[in-house]
C-alpha cells in the first residue's frame, strides 16, 4: 500500500518473479550418488519422487577406478559439483552415504552449506547406524528405508509445513536433535517402482566436468536387487546393525515376486538393446530353493548370463544345477577366514570348513 503508483508495476513484477522462483525451488529435489553410477538408492528415490510430482535431478559424482578403488576428488571437482548444485537451486539435497565415503560426504556438505541455501539430508547405511555423527554435518539423517520418508519430507517442504515429526528422520534443530521413531519396514517390495536407469535429469560429474551419462544403447550390463535383508547375522556386516535397528518393525528378510523381477528385466532388455550381462546384487541371492526353482523356470525368457552371491549353508547341488541351466555365469561366495573358531566366535558366521569345501 505504501508503494508509489509509478513504481507499483515494477514492485508487482518483482514479487511475481520472487514468489514464482521460491515456489519453483520448493518443488526441486536433488540427489547425489558418490562413486556409484548405478546407485540403487538414488535411482530408486529418483523415480519415487518423480512419480510423486517433484522436479527431481540426480548427480553421479565420480566413479570407481578399474581396480575398484577411489581417488579422493580435487577441490576443483568439488567446486564444479557445488556450481551445478547452485545452478539447479534445489530446496533439498539428498546424499547417499556409505561409511567409506563419510569424509567426502562431510566435505561436500560443508561446501553446500557455505554456498547454497538448501537443506541437506543424508541417507544410507552410515546415517542409519551413526545418525548423531552424521548430523554434525547434515541437517537431517534418514534412518533406514527412505522411499516413504523422503516423499513426505519433500511434500511438507513444498507446502512450507513443519517437518519435525516425520518418521525415519532425525532432524537437527539448533542445539537439539529431534529423534523420530521408525516406520515399519516395507513388506511388499513389488509396490516399489523399478530404479530409473534413464538419462533424463541426470548428471555425471568427473574431472571437474559435467559429462553426459553413457547413451542407453551403450549399456551392456544391468544391476538389479530382488530382496532386502539377509538370512544371516554376521557381526562384520551392516545387516547386523540394521537387524537391531529394525527389531519389532516387521519381517527383516523380504523378497520381490519372481513375476515382478521378470517384469523389470524384460523392460530393461527392451530399453537397453545391447545387454550382455545381469548383476543380481542381493546380499544373498541363492537362499530360497522354492523361489530359485520358479525364477529359473521363468528366466529363460530373459536369456542373458548373470552373476549372483551364494553362501555355503544355503547352496546345494540342485540350486547350482538350476542356476547353471538358467544361465548363471559367475557365483561369488564369501569365506572370511579359514578358522572355524574365528568365524564362529567372533564373526558369528556358523558355517563349517566341510560346508565351505
Amino acid at each position: 500500500a505504501g508503494i508509489p503508483g509509478v513504481y507499483r508495476p515494477y514492485f508487482d513484477r518483482f514479487i511475481e518473479i520472487f514468489y514464482h522462483k521460491k515456489m519453483k525451488n520448493r518443488n526441486t529435489i536433488l540427489l547425489i550418488a558418490l562413486y556409484d553410477i548405478n546407485s540403487f538408492p538414488v535411482r530408486t528415490l529418483h523415480v519415487v519422487l518423480k512419480e510423486a510430482g517433484f522436479n527431481v535431478s540426480s548427480i553421479f559424482f565420480k566413479r570407481l577406478n578399474p581396480n575398484n578403488t577411489m581417488d579422493f576428488p580435487t577441490d576443483d571437482e568439488i567446486n564444479a559439483l557445488i556450481k551445478l548444485i547452485k545452478e539447479l537451486e534445489p530446496t533439498l539435497v539428498g546424499i547417499s552415504v556409505r561409511s567409506t565415503l563419510f569424509k567426502l560426504a562431510s566435505k561436500i556438505t560443508e561446501k553446500i552449506k557455505e554456498e547454497a541455501d538448501t537443506l541437506v539430508i543424508w541417507g544410507g547405511v552410515h546415517p542409519t547406524i551413526r545418525p548423531t555423527q552424521s548430523l554434525e554435518f547434515a541437517d537431517i539423517a534418514c534412518i533406514g528405508e527412505g522411499e516413504e520418508a523422503i516423499v513426505e519430507l519433500a511434500a511438507k517442504l513444498s507446502k512450507g509445513e513443519e517437518i519435525d515429526s516425520i518418521q525415519n528422520l532425525w532432524i537437527k534443530k539448533g542445539n537439539k536433535i529431534i529423534k523420530n521413531d521408525l516406520r515399519p519396514l516395507i513388506q511388499d517390495l513389488d509396490s516399489i517402482s523399478f530404479p530409473d536407469f534413464s538419462n533424463e535429469n541426470k548428471y555425471f560429474a568427473e574431472n571437474g566436468n559435467i559429462l553426459p551419462l553413457p547413451e542407453l544403447d551403450q549399456r551392456t550390463s544391468y544391476w538389479i536387487m530382488t530382496s532386502r535383508g539377509c538370512p544371516f547375522n554376521c557381526t562384520y556386516c551392516s545387516n547386523n546393525a540394521l537387524r537391531r535397528t529394525y527389531k519389532g518393525k516387521g519381517e527383516y528378510i523380504r523378497r520381490r515376486t519372481v513375476e515382478n523381477v521378470m517384469e523389470e528385466l524384460i523392460q530393461a532388455k527392451k530399453i537397453f538393446k545391447n545387454l550382455t550381462f545381469i548383476f543380481f546384487f542381493d546380499d544373498l541371492f541363492a537362499f530360497d530353493i522354492n523361489w530359485i526353482r520358479k525364477f529359473c523356470a521363468q528366466y529363460k525368457a530373459v536369456n542373458i548370463p548373470f552373476f549372483c552371491f551364494c553362501h555355503p549353508r544355503a547352496t546345494n547341488e540342485e540350486m547350482v544345477r538350476l542356476l547353471k541351466d538358467a544361465g548363471v555365469y559367475h557365483m561369488q561366495m564369501g569365506i572370511q577366514a579359514g578358522s572355524e573358531e574365528i568365524r564362529h566366535k567372533y564373526f558369528k558366521r556358523y558355517d563349517t570348513n566341510d560346508e565351505i569345501v
